[in-house]
């Protein structure tokens, strides 16, 4: 019930409206042609989204995604809402 609530605004069209309206600017990481994760940014300082395949966590998918989504934020200092869970990561 609780990644239902979070993701009930990311459906496929919404996401591709976010994609062409903007202002969110979505990356995808991978690796062998599978999507591992993706992550979303709003200019100038938030991090929108973040989300990474279970397979994937512990295999540095998380941290080079935040890296390539801080590396384009042009705000000194950003923002995001995250998990407790989640929290020590993005500390």
């Amino acid at each position: 019930d609780l990644i239902a609530a979070w993701t009930a605004n990311k459906t496929p069209g919404q996401m591709r409206r976010w994609i062409a309206q903007g202002p969110v600017r979505v990356l995808v990481a991978e690796r062998a042609r599978a999507i591992l994760g993706v992550g979303a940014i709003l200019d100038p300082d938030e991090v929108a989204l973040m989300y990474v395949d279970p397979e994937a966590r512990f295999s540095g998918v998380s941290t080079a995604l935040l890296a390539a989504m801080e590396a384009r934020l042009t705000a000194p200092v950003a923002r995001l809402t995250s998990t407790a869970t989640a929290r020590p990561f993005y500390l």
